[in-house]
C-alpha cells in the first residue's frame, strides 16, 4: 500500500499525453485513487450521486 506505482505509472502516461482537458472518474469510497489523482494535478469538478444507477457515487475529475 502506498508505494507510488499508481502515480508513477499516471505521471508517465500524462507526459506522452498532450491531449488536455483530461478527465477521470472515481469511485467516491476509493481514496487510493482520489490521492493519485491529485497528486498529478487533477481537480475535482462534480460529485454525482448513483451515476450509473449502479449504486455507486462518483467523482468527476478535470486536469487542464
Amino acid at each position: 500500500m502506498g508505494r507510488g506505482v499508481a502515480s508513477a505509472a499516471l505521471a508517465a502516461f500524462l507526459e506522452d499525453e498532450p491531449v488536455r482537458p483530461l478527465v477521470a472518474h472515481t469511485a467516491v469510497h476509493n481514496p487510493g485513487s482520489r490521492r493519485v489523482l491529485e497528486k498529478c494535478g487533477f481537480e475535482v469538478v462534480a460529485e454525482v450521486k448513483d451515476a450509473l444507477g449502479d449504486g455507486v457515487d462518483e467523482v468527476h475529475w478535470r486536469l487542464s
